[in-house]
């Protein structure tokens, strides 16, 4: 073989694991949200403070944004008897803070108000312009947050929307009891390694009630659905979290509440930046116009 061959083979096959290289370990942060907010004041509907954030409670999916302060709805989950006591889901603030505690957190919570058979639920959800996540630009996606409750029975749910279509998984993860304090700690990191397939996920109806009655016929839906039929491909526009409770026990008012915060996004892609394919280019060129000066 001749030493130009020789060159040509020596610059492909340091070229080829230098591009494996930069293809491979290219992990970045894709979304951040830690609900951090500097007002005096405890507590607000989410949506006021964090335009790109908003939260929604019961089956009937009613929006929060309907309140001008946190927002406290009834629950008709219990369709022929009476409706659950009071639900609120809105951000508490740095004003709300404890000796300890670290910024803002969303806080879902079920209150001591009458009650009824059935079981709550709520979805924190992020509605700013699309996130712009392409599934199959990235090798590997990890979706990570903070959460405790004050309860043992809270599970919650990673949600994704996906090419405009609902979708929650269906791992649920349980909820480990803790306070404000600690929710950023390690102890309270949830996470959630992306799977494409199927039946990994459930659809999801999340359709806004358009109003606060919680009888009108008219109100929304925030119902999980059959297993998605179709592997997950295409855009990621939105992300969430759905959060069941325990059964709401009308005879002792036993009630419930958790807490969100640090809500992000990472990945790995398989696409390698402008700036690392120029710099292989001309490694590329330096290379074999090395061997081909020793040639010469």
């Amino acid at each position: 073989m001749n030493p130009a061959s020789t060159a040509v083979i020596r610059a492909t096959t340091i070229l080829a694991g230098v591009f494996a290289l930069a293809t491979s370990v290219h992990a970045e942060s894709l979304y951040f949200q830690d609900f951090t907010d500097s007002s005096a004041s405890a507590n607000y509907v989410l949506s006021s403070k964090i335009s790109t954030w908003n939260a929604y409670i019961s089956s009937k999916a009613f929006d929060t944004k309907f309140a001008n302060a946190y927002q406290t709805n009834t629950n008709n989950d219990a369709f022929g008897g009476a409706a659950f006591g009071p639900q609120q889901a809105n951000l508490f603030t740095q004003g709300s803070s404890a000796a300890g505690q670290v910024g803002g957190y969303i806080l879902q919570q079920t209150t001591t108000a009458e009650g009824a058979s059935g079981r709550p639920v709520f979805a924190s959800v992020y509605e700013g312009s699309s996130l712009g996540i392409n599934i199959g630009s990235y090798s590997s996606l990890n979706f990570s947050w903070q959460q405790n409750a004050n309860n043992t029975g809270i599970t919650s749910r990673l949600m994704l929307k996906v090419n405009g279509v609902w979708y929650v998984s269906n791992t649920a993860l349980a909820v480990a009891v803790g306070d404000r304090v600690s929710l950023d700690t390690a102890t309270h990191t949830k996470n959630l390694a992306f799977s494409a397939q199927a039946s990994d996920w459930s659809l999801l109806t999340l359709t806004s009630s358009t109003n606060n009655n919680i009888y009108n016929p008219d109100n929304g839906s925030l119902t999980i659905g059959a297993t998605a039929t179709d592997n997950l491909t295409g855009t990621i526009d939105g992300i969430g979290i759905y959060g069941a409770f325990p059964t709401y026990n009308a005879a002792t008012g036993t009630s419930a509440a958790t807490r969100i915060d640090q809500i992000g996004i990472s990945g790995i892609s398989t696409i390698p930046e402008p700036s690392s394919i120029a710099f292989l280019f001309g490694l590329s060129a330096l290379i074999f116009s090395a061997g081909r000066r020793r040639v010469s």
